[in-house]
Order: structure tokens, then sequence, then C-alpha cells
């Protein structure tokens, strides 16, 4: 008895034991699971008479049992479905409506669609929308796999009216007009940005087996592998060049703390630390940058060495930027992760990386929102933060040049509106040059002048980056006139394009008119001072981006006599300011915007080659033909930098034999 009553017991417990084990090996989770066992309505009889109903059409078991009439209330809205299925139809309607809601406005089918009521149950609708998903998709999976493709080409490809900004907007544009045949060029630049076997970065090349790539600086000092080896001592003079050849463009820093931080360095050695990833960065910037000079890329007859050639120690400041590139991910989100992120950028410029630039000033972009959100205030008066202020108008001009060109998505800077005010000079200029000493580390790159002789230095160039963030407003104000609407919304309207374009003018003339005395330039001779150099290409660049839609229109459209004759003198225009970039650009200085202004280069050649097939430059052979070569030389004088500027001297090469 008592081995039996210990049975029981036993058997008791473990079936106790086993009801818990399954408590706990089957949770029920009731956040997202939705019971499906009920119907949504049962019919009239069964419900009046409280009966389980099978939803059974047109007749439910138990009316046909019972011979009786099965009435339903509704017999059209939803009632084959259960309460799971039409939860799980209403959240896909929620996905399809945030997938859909940018394109609805451009493509008319989707806008269609979005009218109609996806829980409805209506086949034709659904199989519809399905199609055109499907469709768009076998789109973009085609253009990946193939050449690149423009991301709303697929909603647009059906429509009458393409966007202006797809037309004329970059190069890569400018090659698909008819001038320039089928277009066969475009697939073999564009390639080039993004492909691995002709990559721009050392890391890139490392990665890579024996023999599918030469690394980029063949002849060049050695890159240095240990960090030990990258010369800590002369971190010091490093900064004070740094603060000399490349912050004046941009002037964000605060000298003292930078210097402060070298100084650390110095005397601790390198850290895994936002400090240390800086001072790298510059002192990858102090190495590869130059004294400001006028060298043509041709010299006599002969062309000039490439870059690299030209630039000894690109191995060094390699090792300076790789080694910081490793701290990078160590950075958190304020103000420190931002200056990284875009002196990274910067480097990334001077380098010829447009593709990995564009990625950290959008990071730079990016990081500067969320550290200034818990302080960011409405009122323009109170924002006190002037160095915040610095880092938001450099991070949004770095990220607007290079994304008008590339045309990659913004961080969404813009949109925040943190500031309308410009930015304001620190209150002790002295701490820009107090502290040069004159060491003979330092000597080796520069020669350090005395505070008072360096002061028109320092305020020329805040007048330069003022000066220069004003003409980044005027440049938006083109893109967002010219660059937005459609082709027939501004045909159908010439003579708001002319106002437009008279009162763009009037801005830049206005803008040039208000330049301070050490940054002044004149419109036809070259600047000789560096900061007026790059205000007077930015002048040009402006006048260029005015004029190029009245060129692009009469190449491309019919116009009646009185309005072609006004858009033939503006295409001139277009034609001899597009002369003025190139000669401007045939320069071997190295700088922010060496890339940029490449392609700039190439770009202005490019429409001057479409000007003269059509009869419409208004130049003479030889200014074209002067013109078209020396776009060629300055492309090949980068070239071995960057894949993607061969691939533009070889279809510049290639265009202009055609002409």
């Amino acid at each position: 008895m008592a081995s039996r009553h210990t049975d029981n017991i036993d058997n008791s417990q473990n079936q106790q034991s086993n009801k818990r084990k399954i408590s706990r090996l089957n949770p029920v989770s009731t956040r997202h699971s939705i019971s499906r066992k009920r119907a949504v309505i049962a019919c009239q009889p069964c419900r009046a008479k409280k009966a389980k109903c099978d939803n059974q059409r047109p007749t439910c078991s138990r009316c046909q049992a019972q011979e009786s009439e099965c009435v339903y209330e509704d017999a059209t809205a939803n009632v084959s479905f259960d309460r799971g299925t039409l939860a799980t139809i209403n959240r896909l309607d929620y996905l399809i409506d945030l997938a859909e809601s940018d394109q609805s406005s451009q493509s008319p089918l989707v806008e269609g669609l979005s009218t109609r009521s996806w829980q409805s149950t209506d086949k034709d609708v659904i199989d519809e929308a399905a199609h055109h998903n499907i469709h768009n998709r076998q789109l973009e999976i085609n253009a990946r796999g193939a050449t690149h493709v423009h991301p709303s080409a697929h909603l647009t490809a059906s429509t009458s009216d393409s966007d202006t900004r797809l037309s004329f907007a970059s190069c890569e544009d400018i090659l698909k007009w008819p001038v320039f045949g089928e277009g066969q060029h475009l697939e073999n630049i564009e390639a080039l940005f993004t492909d691995p076997m002709l990559a721009n970065d050392v890391t890139d090349n490392q990665s890579m087996t024996a023999g599918e790539s030469q690394p980029l600086f063949v002849g060049t000092q050695n890159i240095v592998d240990c960090e030990p080896d990258l010369l800590e001592n002369d971190i010091t003079s490093l900064v004070e060049y740094f603060l000399v050849q490349v912050h004046t463009k941009n002037p964000i820093l605060d000298p003292t703390s930078l210097r402060k931080m070298a100084a650390n360095i110095v005397q601790f050695g390198l850290q895994w630390d936002g400090p240390t990833c800086l001072v790298l960065l510059t002192c990858a910037l102090a190495v590869v940058s130059s004294p400001f000079a006028q060298l043509s890329t041709v010299t006599g007859s002969e062309v000039s060495g490439g870059s690299l050639e030209d630039t000894s120690k690109y191995g060094l400041a390699e090792s300076y930027y790789d080694a910081a590139r490793k701290r990078i991910g160590l950075l958190g989100n304020g103000s420190l992760a931002t200056e990284c992120y875009f002196w990274l950028g910067v480097y990334e410029m001077y380098s010829l990386r447009p593709f990995q630039a564009s990625i950290s000033f959008n990071r730079a972009c990016v990081t500067f929102q969320i550290s200034t959100r818990r302080t960011f205030k409405s009122d323009e008066a109170s924002l006190v933060d002037a160095h915040a202020c610095r880092q938001y108008w450099s991070c949004l001009k770095s990220e607007h040049e290079i994304s008008v060109e590339l045309q990659v998505p913004s961080s969404g800077l813009t949109a925040q509106n943190y500031t309308q005010s410009f930015p304001s000079p620190p209150e002790n200029n002295d701490d820009d040059c107090s502290s040069m000493v004159a060491s003979p580390t330092l000597m080796c790159y520069t020669s350090p002048a005395p505070f008072m002789e360096r002061l028109p230095q320092i305020e020329a160039s805040w007048y330069y980056y003022l000066a220069d963030i004003a003409a980044r407003r005027i440049l938006q104000r083109v893109m967002d006139t010219f660059y937005t609407e459609t082709v027939s919304s501004q045909l159908g309207n010439i003579p708001k394009m002319f106002k437009a374009a008279e009162e763009l003018s009037r801005q830049i003339e206005q803008w040039y008119q208000n330049l301070p005395a050490p940054v002044k330039f004149d419109y036809d001779t070259p600047a000789e001072c560096e900061l007026a150099y790059h205000l007077q290409a930015r002048a040009y660049e402006l006048q260029e981006r005015t004029y190029r839609p009245f060129l692009f229109h009469l190449l491309n459209h019919n116009l009646d006599v009185a309005t072609k004759d006004r858009f033939k003198r503006l295409a001139h225009q277009h034609s001899a300011v597009c002369t003025k970039l190139i000669r401007h650009w045939d320069i071997r200085h190295r700088h922010h915007g060496t890339w940029l202004m490449v392609r700039q280069s190439f770009n202005a050649a490019l429409l001057l080659v479409a000007a003269q097939r059509s009869g419409r430059s208004g130049l003479t052979h030889e200014q074209y033909e002067e013109a078209v070569n020396l776009s060629m030389s300055t492309i090949r004088y980068w070239e071995a930098e960057a894949a993607d500027l061969k691939a533009s001297r070889v279809i510049l090469e290639s265009v202009v034999s055609q002409t």
C-alpha cells in the first residue's frame, strides 16, 4: 500500500511537472498572435439561436440540416475573412502605403491604385497592383545587374515629360543628349564608380587576391604598417602646417584645443580615442597638401607628369589616414565625432575618393543633427554656439557640393534649418598663430611668420569662408529654379525662365560686388591669391549652371524664331564661361575640390562639344580645339588616382574625334 501510495504521489508530481514544463515551453504571445478560429459573422438563424455557425456559403451546415433559410447580414463586405485575416490585410495595407507614398506623385499607375481600397476583395485591383510592383522590382534588378539606372527612371519612363534634373544635371546626363548618339558611353563611366577591380582605396586593393589589382601608389613611399613609426614627434609641426594650408578653407576647429590634443599624443603616444583620430586626420591632410601654385598641366609642348609623381609623401599621408580610420568606429555622436567625419571626408576629397567622401560628409551631417538635437532651439537668437554654427555650414556646404554631382540622397540637414545666420569668427584670432615656433621639423613644412604678418591671411580666410557659404546659397537657388521642374513646365513658361535667369545673374553680380578686398578678383584675369582663385571658380560655376538649361532646350526642342535667338545669345555666353572654367582648372594644385574641378572641366568640354556640333557655341574652331585639348590634359594629369576620370578622358577623346 505504501508503495502504491508512493507511486500515486510520484505520478501526480510528474503530471504537475509536465504541465509546468509545457506551460514554459509554449508561452502565449498576446502581442502579435490573433485567434483565427471563429468566423467574423454567423448567419442570422444561428445568431438568433446562439448556435455555432460554420459560415458555409450559400447555406451553412446547420441551416441545411434543418432545411431552413440561411441569411447573412452582409453578403459582400469581408464576410469570407476572419479577424486574423483582416488584421493581416490591414498591416499589409499600412506597409504598402509607406512604400508607395513617395512614388504616388510620380507614377500614374501607383496614383490610381492609391485611391482604391486594399481591403477590397476585387481580384482585378490586387492583380494590377501586384503586376505593377513586380515590374518595378524587375527593372531595379536589371539595373543592378547591368548598367546604372537612376532610381526614378522606371517611374518616368512611361511619361512624356522627363525630369529636367535628369536631363542635364551631371556629365552622365549630358552624355544622354541626342547630339552624342545613343549614349553608349554612359555605362562606361558610371560602372567605374563602384568597380571593385578599379578601387581607389588602399584597403580595398589590399583585400583582393594577388594579381587582381595593382597598388595605387606605385613608386611612392611605402605605407607604414606600424603606428609607432608614424613619427609622433612630427605631429606638432604637421598640425601647424594643417592650420596654415588646409584649415583656412574650413575654419571649424579650435586651434588651441587641437594643439593640446597634439601635445598629449607627443607626450603619451597614440591613443584609441576621438582626439587621436582627429589629430591623425589633420596630419594626413598636412602631408598631402601643398602651398598654392598656378602650375599648368601642360608645360610647353610636353604634358607634365601625373599627380602621384608630384605627391612624393602620399604613402605617409595614407598611413595617417588609415590609422585614423581604425579609430572611427570608437567615436560617439558628439561634436568631436562630427569633426572627425568631416575631416575624413575632406581627406577623401583630397585623395579623389568622391563616393567615400560623400559617405563621410553624410555621416558628419547626421552626427551633427544628433549632437545638436537636445539643444536645438527654433528661436534664432538662442543659437549662441558659434562653433556648432561653423560645423553646420561646413558640413552642409560639403555635402551639397558632392551630392549635386553624384546625385546621391542627402542627410536631410537642410530640412533641419539649424540656422540662417552666417558663422561668426572666433573671438581670439591670436590662437591661430600665437604658438607657431620655428622648430627645425616645422621648417620642413612651412616658414612661420609673426602673428601680425599673418593677420591678413586669417582675415582673408574668414572672408573666403563666408563668401563661399553665400555662393553656395545662390547655387542652391539655381538648382531649385532650373533643375527640379519638368521640361514641359519650363517650356510652357519661357518668360519665367528668362526672368529667373536675370534674377540669378543679378544675385551673382551682387555677390561679386560685395566681396571684400582680400578675396576680390577680376573676372578675366586669374587670381593670384588661392582663396580668391577658388571664389573665381565658384563664380564661373554659378554662371555655367545658370546658362546650361538654355543650351539644353536650344539643342533638343523646337522653339520659335524670337525665343531661339534669345536662347542662342545665352548659349554663346555659356560657351564663353565653359572655356573660362576649363582654363581656370588647368592646374596641378591639390585641394578639397580637386575631383569636382576635374569633373567640371569634363562637363564644360562635353557641353562645348555639344554646342560645336550643332553650330551654337559661338567659338572659332581654334578656340574650341584649345579648350577641349586643355580639358583632356587636366583629366590626364589626375586620372591615375580615380578610374572614373580616366574613363572620362577616353570618352571625351572619343566624342571629340567624332565632331
